[in-house]
C-alpha cells in the first residue's frame, strides 16, 4: 500500500487535516466520538503514521507487551497479538523471568514510542517498576497473577483462579462426590485463590469441609495413603500434581477414574492433555482479549465497558466418574476359567466306539469367564476372581478377559497347575456334554477371596458355580453375604449342596438334569413346583429351573411362573446357562423386576445358542433389546399363562 498523507486521510474521513492532527495527538475533546472513531478507523486501515519529529505525541498504533515467563504465557502472547491486530495495533513482545529482566524490558518498550503497555507482572516484581511506568505517563494495563489485587480498585486484571477452583470442584460435586480433596503447589496468591474457590463450592453445596481436604505437595512429596484413600475425587492446581497423584494411586492398585476421579487446570493449548486427565482450560485467550480491549479503550478514550466472566471450559472427562458408591452396581464372578475344546458329532459315541468329528474349535470358556464376559457385554462393571496357569493358555485367557472389559485384578497366575481345560462334545441338535480338567481352577483358595474382599464391596450380585471347590464356593457366598451382595448360584457337576451354602444363596439356578441329581436322594419323582419348594424350605429366596427348549420355571415366596424359551435355531447350548445367569444379575441390579429380568435372561440364553462357542455367542445390550418383547408383551404373556393355569400366584 502506498504511503498516504494527512490531507488524504482527512479527505477519506471527510474532515479537515487539523481534525486528523488533533485526533492523532489526543487533543480531540471538542470532536464528536463518531467522527473520532471514523478517523481512527481510516488511520489504522491505511497504516498512517506522521513523522515523529513533527508530531512527537501522535499515536503510533503500537502496543508494548511485557509477559512473565510462566505456564501458559505462550497462549497469552498469541491472544494479545491477535486481539491487538483486530483493533488495528501492532505489538512489541518481551518476556521476563524476574523483576530485573522486567525493568529492562519496560524501558525498551517505552523507548519505542508505544501507545500503551500490557504489563504481565513477574512473581518478584517490585514497586519500582510501577513507579517507573507512572512517570512515563503511558496508558497501562496490568496483569497480576501473583498477589491480591488492589482493593481500592486498581486497573489490574488476572485469571480468576477462584472461579477455576470452584468450577473444578463443581464438576466433581455434579458427579455426586462428597469426599473431595484439593491439591495445590505452593502458598502464592493464585494457588490460594484456587483453594478458596474449591472451599466456596463445597460450602454452596452443603459439603462439610475439614483441613485434610486441603493438601499442598511440593518437590517429591506424596499424599499420605490414608488421605488419598479417603478421597473419591481430587482437584489439582496443575497437570504435574495430577500426574503425581495418578502414579501414586496406581501404585496402591487404585484405578483412575473408577476408584479416584482427577481434574486439574490446563495451562497448555485448550484441549491438549498428554496425560489424558480431565482439565479445566485456564482462559488465557479471554485474558488477552480483555487486556487489549481495556487498554485500547483508554488509549482512544472510549467508554469503559463491562466484561463477562472468563470461561471455565472442561477439556475432557476421561478421568471423571461418579463415586463407586453411586455407580451402577458391579457384578462379581467367582469361578472357573478354561480353554474350551469344542468337538462336534452327529451323535455321541458309545463305549468302545470311535467316531470322526465334524468340526473342532478352541475358544475361551469356563463358567466364570463366560459369566463375567456376558455381564461386561451388557454394560455392567464386571469383576472376576479366578486362577489360570503360567502357560500359553493362561496368557491368552487373561488377555481375552481384559480385551472384553472384565476387570482382571483378581485373576492370578498359579505356578503349580496348568490352565483349566474343558472338552465339550456337541451333537448336531445342539445338545452338549462336557468333560472338565480343573487345573488351576481347583487351586482357588480362601486367601484369594480374602485378598480381593474389597471387590465384594458395592457388588450387587456375586455369581457362583460349582466347577471350583465346594468349600471355596461356600466361603465366597459367606463373604458376599457379609458385604450385602446377593448370590446367584449355578450348580453343575455336583450331586449335593450344603445347607450352609443354600442358606447364603439368594437365587439358585439349576437345570432340569442338575435339580434331579441334587434331589435324587429323595427317591421319588417331583414336579418343578415341588423341587423348587424344597430349596425354598432350605433358605433359598428364589429358584429358577432352566428347562432347555421349554424355557424356565420361576418360584419364590410370592410367585410361581413358567417362561417360554426364545424361538431360535439352536446350534450349541453350551453357554446358555451362563448367559442366563449374567443377564439376570445385570437386569436385577439395574432395578428391573424379577419377571422382566427373567424374560431378558431367557432371550439372552436363547440367542447364545445360535452360534458355536460361548463367548462369541454372548449378546450385547443393543441386540438383546432388539429381540426381547416390550413390557406390554410380557404382561400379555403373563395374562395368557394365567388363563392356561400355568401361572400360579400364592403366598407362604
Amino acid at each position: 500500500m502506498f504511503a498516504v498523507t494527512i490531507r488524504e486521510i482527512a479527505a477519506l474521513a471527510n474532515v479537515s487535516p487539523s481534525t486528523v492532527s488533533k485526533i492523532m495527538n489526543k487533543k480531540s475533546e471538542d470532536i464528536s466520538e463518531e467522527t473520532r472513531q471514523r478517523v481512527l478507523r481510516i488511520i489504522k486501515e491505511y497504516n498512517y503514521s506522521p513523522h515523529a519529529k513533527f508530531q512527537p505525541q501522535a499515536s503510533s498504533f503500537l502496543l508494548g507487551v511485557s509477559v512473565a515467563i510462566h505456564p501458559g504465557h505462550e497462549r497469552l502472547m498469541t491472544s494479545i497479538v491477535s486481539a491487538a491486530r483486530k483493533e488495528g495495533y501492532a505489538t512489541i513482545i518481551t518476556t521476563s523471568a524476574c523483576a530485573e529482566d522486567e525493568a529492562k524490558n519496560l524501558a525498551i518498550l517505552c523507548s519505542h514510542h508505544v501507545d500503551g503497555i500490557i504489563w504481565d507482572k513477574t512473581a518478584d516484581s517490585g514497586e519500582e517498576n510501577r513507579l517507573y511506568l507512572q512517570k512515563q505517563d503511558i496508558p497501562l494495563q496490568v496483569i497480576d497473577a501473583y498477589r491480591e489485587l488492589d482493593p481500592a480498585g486498581g486497573d489490574a486484571v488476572s485469571i480468576d483462579y477462584s472461579a477455576l477452583g470452584y468450577a473444578a470442584a463443581l464438576k466433581l460435586v455434579e458427579l455426586r462426590h462428597h469426599r473431595i480433596g484439593c491439591v495445590i503447589r505452593r502458598n502464592d496468591y493464585a494457588n490460594a485463590c484456587f483453594q478458596e474457590g474449591f472451599r466456596r463450592c463445597l460450602f454452596d453445596h452443603s459439603i462439610p469441609f475439614n483441613d485434610e481436604m486441603n493438601q499442598m505437595l511440593d518437590g517429591n512429596a506424596e499424599l499420605p495413603y490414608h488421605v488419598l484413600n479417603g478421597f473419591t475425587g481430587v482437584v489439582c492446581f496443575d497437570y504435574d500434581l495430577a500426574s503425581k497423584l495418578e502414579k501414586q494411586a496406581k501404585s496402591h492398585n487404585m484405578t483412575i477414574p473408577r476408584d479416584l476421579s482427577l481434574i486439574s487446570l490446563n495451562t497448555e493449548k485448550p484441549g491438549a492433555n498428554s496425560l489424558d486427565i480431565s482439565a479445566i482450560d485456564v482462559p488465557f485467550e479471554d485474558l488477552g482479549v480483555q487486556c487489549v480491549s481495556r487498554l485500547v479503550e483508554r488509549i482512544e478514550n472510549r467508554p469503559q465497558r463491562s466484561y463477562p466472566d472468563m470461561s471455565c471450559v472442561l477439556s475432557n472427562a476421561n478421568s471423571l466418574d461418579i463415586p463407586s458408591s453411586h455407580r451402577g452396581k458391579k457384578i462379581l464372578v467367582v469361578g472357573s476359567i478354561n480353554m474350551d475344546n469344542i468337538i462336534q458329532f452327529d451323535r455321541m459315541p458309545q463305549m468302545g466306539e470311535t467316531l470322526t468329528a465334524d468340526n473342532r474349535v478352541i475358544l475361551p470358556g469356563g463358567k466364570g469367564l463366560n459369566q463375567a464376559v456376558a455381564a461386561s457385554k451388557l454394560g455392567a462393571e464386571a469383576y472376576l476372581i479366578g486362577r489360570v496357569g503360567k502357560d500359553h493358555d493362561g496368557r491368552v485367557l487373561y488377555d481375552y478377559l481384559k480385551t472384553h472389559g472384565v476387570n482382571t485384578e483378581a485373576v492370578t497366575n498359579d505356578p503349580t497347575a496348568a490352565t483349566g481345560t474343558a472338552y465339550i462334545y456337541v451333537r448336531s441338535d445342539g445338545e452338549s456334554s462336557i468333560v472338565v480338567y480343573n487345573g488351576a481352577n481347583q487351586r482357588i483358595q480362601a486367601g484369594d477371596i480374602d485378598n480381593f474382599s474389597s471387590l465384594f464391596h458395592n457388588a450387587s450380585y456375586c455369581l457362583l458355580q460349582t466347577e471350583i471347590s465346594a468349600d471355596i464356593v461356600e466361603y465366597a457366598a459367606r463373604t458376599a453375604r457379609r458385604h450385602q451382595a446377593k448370590v446367584i448360584l449355578k450348580p453343575c457337576a455336583v450331586s449335593e449342596l450344603s445347607d450352609a451354602l443354600l442358606a447364603h444363596t439368594n437365587i439358585l439356578m439349576p437345570n432340569e438334569m442338575e435339580v434331579n441329581r441334587l434331589l435324587d436322594k429323595l427317591g421319588k419323582d417331583l414336579s418343578c413346583e415341588e423341587m423348587a419348594q424344597y430349596f425354598l424350605d432350605k433358605g433359598v429366596e428364589t429358584v429358577i429351573i432352566t428347562l432347555g427348549a421349554r424355557g424356565c420355571y420361576l418360584r419364590d415366596a410370592a410367585r410361581s411362573r413358567y417362561f417360554e424359551a426364545a424361538d431360535v435355531a439352536v446350534v450349541d447350548t453350551t453357554g446358555a446357562a451362563d448367559a442366563f445367569a449374567a443377564t439376570l444379575a445385570v437386569y436385577l441390579s439395574n432395578g428391573h423386576s424379577m419377571e422382566t429380568a427373567v424374560l431378558y435372561a431367557t432371550y439372552a440364553a436363547g440367542l447364545s445358542t445360535t452360534t458355536r462357542g460361548v463367548p462369541t455367542a454372548l449378546t450385547d445390550q443393543i441386540t438383546l433389546d432388539f429381540y426381547v418383547p416390550g413390557i406390554e408383551a410380557e404382561s400379555a404373556n403373563a395374562n395368557d399363562y394365567a388363563k392356561r393355569g400355568d401361572n400360579i400366584e400364592f403366598s407362604g
